[in-house]
């Protein structure tokens, strides 16, 4: 179920939903109703901030348009700047863009500022989750380390 979806269902009561893991601005919305509670978070789950979100291609294209990909790594470079400078005007940017009319202004910039929220290119708990795909037989080779699913242009960083 998309986030939206089960944050309706989980509010509503209309479903047979009664819990799910949420991510941010729904999380947020659910917590607020007195009904619900927060049984674990992915920090207690990966022991630390954890990488929700990556961005993937393939070897193919990431080879034959060089200048797209470093379009790219440049413009998400420059959106992890505006979240991390100025949480007011990345704030304003998403609500028009999502033409998010149910979230204020003031409660996303108090998201994208809470400390467990960490907004950058480099990967953190990544091989936590890798290492149980691979356990439980998602992925068929065991990577030893985070670099090696990473394009050399996003190995500069430290990650984990």
């Amino acid at each position: 179920m998309r986030p939206a979806d089960a944050t309706v269902a989980l509010l509503t009561g209309s479903s047979s939903v009664n819990s799910h893991f949420s991510v941010p601005p729904f999380q947020e919305q659910e917590l607020a109703d007195p009904k619900v509670h927060r049984v674990a978070s992915s920090y207690d789950i990966m022991g630390g901030p954890a990488t929700v979100v990556v961005v993937t291609t393939t070897a193919r294209f990431h080879d034959a348009n060089p200048q797209s990909i470093k379009a790219e790594r440049c413009a998400l470079e420059r959106a992890i700047k505006l979240i991390n400078d100025d949480s007011r005007e990345t704030a304003r940017i998403y609500l028009d863009e999502a033409h998010d009319t149910k979230t204020s202004q003031d409660s996303l910039q108090q998201i994208l500022g809470d400390p467990r929220m960490i907004y950058a290119t480099a990967p953190r708990n990544l091989m936590k989750f890798v290492n149980f795909m691979y356990r439980v037989g998602q992925l068929k080779s065991q990577p030893q380390s985070w670099k090696d699913l990473f394009f050399p242009e996003g190995q500069g960083e430290d990650g984990s």
